[in-house]
């Protein structure tokens, strides 16, 4: 089952994300974000979308703002 883990880096202001796909493969990426709205600068999602599914997409994406509104403390 393709799992992924999330860490958030307040200082540069972006999330890492570590995608373990069914295979076994890693793929390490970084989504953006605003430090002020917390906003996601997640202008290829559609690829993520397309390799992984729209539902598992849309997952991580609701986690990643509620991480980041944690680290940001809002």
């Amino acid at each position: 089952m393709t799992s992924y883990t999330v860490e958030i880096d307040t200082r540069m202001n972006c999330a890492m994300v570590q995608v373990k796909e069914d295979s076994g493969d890693i793929v390490d990426f970084q989504i953006d974000y605003s430090p002020t709205s917390g906003a996601l600068d997640f202008q290829d999602r559609w690829l993520l979308e397309r390799d992984y599914g729209k539902p598992f997409i849309d997952g991580l994406v609701k986690d990643l703002e509620t991480q980041i509104k944690k680290a940001l403390g809002r």
